[in-house]
């Protein structure tokens, strides 16, 4: 999955964008975080191994917005591979997991444009809580993940408005 919004990002590049935004949903590796309650960006991840960092759209701008978390990601290939043993190397350096944001970035970086993502952060691998992946669609989170959504819109249209990365 990752590899493929890899060469998304990639062919973009090539079709002339200068900057990729991607919205979505991300784990918490943080004890303490509430699902469905938090927005998640940042400009690094652990793909593979290494750590890679790009280019960030956001710049501080996102993270310094209310109910932003910044923090380093890891880049999963598989929920399958996310047992207690992967959680205890994990959790202690990084605050974040998904399997796309880390490829994406690493696209945008070899392609020298800028990359960005503000996720909702839908789910606490550390800590157990009454949301979380396997019931999304009931109607408590889906109202919640909501005024998550409007928030990032909101983010996303001041920092366009904010001009290029460099005024910021």
């Amino acid at each position: 999955m990752g590899d493929v919004a890899g060469r998304a990002v990639t062919r973009l590049a090539e079709l002339g964008a200068d900057d990729v935004v991607y919205v979505g949903k991300v784990g918490s590796l943080t004890p303490g975080i509430e699902p469905n309650t938090w927005l998640a960006t940042g400009n690094t991840s652990l793909v593979r191994g290494a750590l890679v960092s790009w280019d960030d759209f956001f710049g501080d701008f996102a993270s310094a917005q209310g109910g932003v978390q910044n923090g380093l990601h890891v880049s999963s290939p598989s929920i399958l591979l996310e047992n207690r043993d992967w959680l205890t190397q994990h959790t202690a350096s990084y605050a974040f997991v998904d399997p796309e944001i880390g490829p994406m970035g690493a696209a945008a970086r070899q392609a020298a444009i800028r990359f960005g993502y503000l996720h909702v952060i839908s789910n606490n691998l550390a800590t157990h809580y009454s949301a979380d992946l396997s019931n999304e669609r009931h109607s408590d989170v889906l109202r919640q993940r909501a005024v998550l959504v409007d928030r990032i819109r909101t983010i996303i249209t001041d920092r366009l408005a904010a001009g290029p990365a460099h005024a910021l």
